[in-house]
């Protein structure tokens, strides 16, 4: 059984979550332009609540984006940080992925509002075991130019159902059998992820790289 720290900031939420001997602590709050304040008090926090220590730790699992540029390198920066001085390995995740996981359900298509117009975008579908695993790479797209492959069944997930909700194709929201505009990604379903991950997913810290899919834009 893994020890594992999860560390989400890519967008308004600061979500940080624990397993430690089986016991899993989580903190997550939507705090706009706060998470760079937050996460180590959290994540300090979750290792006190545990009676843990970074050197108990097994592995870090880090969201990389898509998202905002500064809460991407955030979460980025956090666990190399953290890792680099225990040499722990490094799962890194997709945001829109952990987006997905946090509502799980069998096939889940994410978007989450890119600004200027555009979405970040992923389709999911889930495993034998329930874990949702990407039918397509995550991309940026116009709203108007979402299509779903395998078009029946999708549960729908990610502000920018809301956000663009008058410019998304009425053939793919007729798809849909629920819309949750509200949920951010947890960092919960992050450790759902990382114990059904690889060692061959693992990076180091010196690897870990953030995914902005829009690199010149920050917000």
């Amino acid at each position: 059984m893994m020890n594992i720290l999860a560390i989400e900031t890519a967008t308004a939420a600061c979500s940080v979550a624990l397993k430690f001997k089986g016991e899993v602590l989580c903190s997550h709050q939507v705090i706009p332009r706060q998470q760079s304040d937050q996460v180590l008090l959290q994540v300090d926090k979750l290792l006190q609540q545990a009676a843990a220590a970074l050197s108990d730790l097994d592995l870090i699992t880090c969201g990389v984006g898509p998202g905002s540029f500064m809460g991407c390198r955030l979460a980025a920066s956090v666990a190399q940080g953290l890792a680099f001085g225990h040499n722990l390995p490094i799962l890194p995740l997709s945001t829109l992925h952990i987006l997905a996981q946090s509502m799980p359900k069998p096939k889940v298509v994410a978007a989450w509002d890119a600004r200027m117009g555009q979405v970040y975008l992923g389709r999911y579908i889930a495993d034998q075991q329930g874990i949702l695993q990407p039918l397509t790479a995550d991309e940026m797209c116009y709203p108007a130019a979402i299509t779903l492959e395998q078009p029946e069944q999708w549960h729908a997930v990610g502000n920018a159902w809301s956000v663009y909700a008058d410019s998304i194709p009425s053939k793919v929201t007729a798809d849909l059998l629920s819309v949750d505009s509200t949920l951010y990604p947890h960092a919960k379903a992050m450790l759902v992820l990382a114990d059904h991950a690889l060692p061959s997913d693992y990076v180091r810290a010196t690897q870990l790289r953030p995914v902005y899919l829009r690199r010149a834009v920050a917000s």
